[in-house]
């Protein structure tokens, strides 16, 4: 006979059931009738909408072909940590110049470079871009906005300062970012005028770079302001060497010499006054035309003549130097130095608009082989001054002992 007892009463069925077990069932289709079901029968009707359609889970017994069919691949069967990497990982860059591409997001790009490191922002970048860029060289890091793209800073500040500043780039709508980080700075190769110097103790302070020769053709430039004029200065090398040679220029005789270190030296006084207030424009220029040469100074755009010995016997010689506000015979400079350049060719037609009439610009369409702006580049004290001229390599400064000055002429 039937167990008639109510469903909540039956005891539970302990196992998994079979595809033939019943359960009750209410037929609905007509005047309500408890009927039975086989579990088949019921999950046979049961929606599962897409899930078991063709393109999604068509076979339920093949884990293998339900991953592919929902595009799943390993993804399904990989630990989270497999994935970390792809979102989070530091990549190098160790060129000057990177653009990003959808495989930046969310990675830590260090730039190494001792140069400075452009990084362009594309408007191919997918919505949501970020990224942290981090200045991990001497090489600063300046981020410009490609074509179509907004780039919005503050004061118009996009390069980093210092080595080991951090700039986050966020994208906040559609081809539109903003850069995250402090004390950041505008391009400092820009030419924005001149703010900065170096100023020296005229005792033990100078500058050093690699020992350079130049040979031939060669111009040099230099704004100069004494803080003493007095007879105890003696030569005061603007510019100099280990072997005696420098650009020299001694406030209580006048006289401006230019010496290469053996037995060429050329020197012309300068009639004009010499004072602790104001700021001087030196040139010093040699042709090199034949074994004679031709050498020539200038003073403030001014040409002072033919200097000694006459008639420039004898060409100036090769002019190997490294060091700039002393040379290596005590010759220290006192006072302040500033946008110091050298150029391997006669720079004489272009002696007006270097000087500038008494103003230091933008030498950079005259192309120096080296240029030192004595503090712009790095916005003031540094222990290191950027060489921004066009030399295949270029020379920095490392700054011994002079000090960061916004005295300019």
């Amino acid at each position: 006979m039937a167990n008639n007892k109510k469903i909540t009463a039956l005891p539970p069925l302990g196992a998994t059931p079979a595809t033939d077990d019943v359960l009750p069932i209410v037929d609905v289709s007509g005047t309500a009738t408890t009927k039975k079901v086989t579990v088949a029968n019921l999950v046979a009707a049961a929606p599962q909408g897409d899930l078991l359609a063709s393109n999604n889970l068509s076979d339920l017994a093949n884990a293998g072909t339900s991953r592919t069919n929902l595009g799943l691949g390993t993804a399904a069967t990989s630990a989270s940590t497999d994935f970390s990497s792809a979102f989070f990982s530091t990549v190098a860059e160790t060129t000057t110049s990177r653009t990003l591409s959808d495989s930046d997001n969310g990675k830590v790009i260090v730039c190494t470079n001792s140069a400075t490191i452009t990084v362009t922002i594309p408007s191919s970048l997918t919505a949501g871009f970020n990224c942290k860029l981090v200045q991990g060289g001497s090489g600063l890091v300046g981020v410009v906005a490609g074509s179509g793209v907004t780039l919005s800073v503050i004061g118009g500040k996009n390069f980093t300062a210092n080595q080991y500043q951090t700039v986050d780039l966020i994208n906040y709508a559609s081809n539109s970012y903003v850069l995250d980080s402090i004390a950041l700075q505008t391009d400092p190769a820009a030419w924005s005028g001149n703010a900065h110097s170096l100023s020296f103790d005229g005792v033990d302070d100078g500058c050093s770079f690699s020992s350079t020769t130049f040979s031939g053709a060669k111009s040099i430039s230099a704004w100069v302001k004494f803080s003493d004029v007095g007879s105890g200065v003696g030569i005061a090398s603007i510019i100099g060497g280990i072997n005696n040679p420098y650009l020299a220029w001694n406030p209580s005789n006048k006289y401006i010499y230019w010496q290469d270190g053996t037995t060429n030296a050329r020197y012309k006084n300068y009639t004009g006054t010499i004072d602790t207030s104001t700021w001087f424009h030196v040139m010093a220029i040699d042709n090199s035309s034949g074994s004679v040469g031709n050498c020539t100074f200038y003073v403030n755009g001014n040409n002072l003549g033919t200097p000694a010995p006459t008639a420039n016997s004898t060409n100036p010689g090769d002019f190997t130097v490294q060091y700039i506000g002393r040379s290596s015979f005590g010759q220290y400079f006192p006072g302040v130095i500033d946008e110091v350049a050298i150029w391997n060719s006669d720079q004489t037609s272009n002696v007006s608009s270097i000087y500038n009439g008494g103003s230091p610009d933008d030498l950079s369409s005259l192309s120096p082989l080296h240029w030192w702006r004595m503090g712009d580049f790095e916005g003031g004290a540094s222990s290191s001054v950027k060489d921004q001229g066009n030399a295949t390599t270029t020379i920095d400064l490392t700054v011994n002992g002079a000090t960061a000055s916004v005295d300019v002429p």
